[in-house]
């Protein structure tokens, strides 16, 4: 699983962004299967360890989703449901400053005003 280069920012507007800043697209309501994918590949494939780390993360079986544990690892989501309506979504109190810095390229890139977008941000 590879970072998007700066020069690819144009046109996502559904992604994770991880607490380093780096920014990892995915499609459209996919936000929970990438979550799956990421730690299946980080569990070098296996599926087993990935769903017991993402329990372990999540604290419950009951809340154990993987876009849970992401978030509770403070990655950030961008979530856009019509295309035009963009939000910024995770349990992070506020980015931090990697996060913030790719999410204001990431809107300089696709004409998005930062400070509108950035004040959407529905985090805990």
């Amino acid at each position: 699983m590879k970072p998007l280069k700066t020069k690819e920012y144009k046109g996502v507007d559904n992604a994770w962004i991880n607490p380093d800043g780096d920014l990892y697209e995915c499609s459209y309501m996919n936000h929970n299967v990438w979550a799956s994918e990421y730690f299946t590949w980080k569990n070098k494939g296996d599926f087993f360890k990935a769903n017991d780390e993402i329990e372990k993360i999540c604290g419950s079986i009951l809340s154990a989703y993987p876009y849970v544990a992401l978030e509770k690892l403070n990655w950030i989501r961008i979530l856009t449901w019509t295309g035009k309506n963009s939000k910024v979504y995770g349990e992070a109190k506020k980015p931090n400053k990697e996060q913030k810095d790719t999410i204001m390229f990431w809107c300089s890139i696709n004409n998005i005003d930062f400070d509108n977008f950035i004040n959407s941000y529905n985090g805990n």
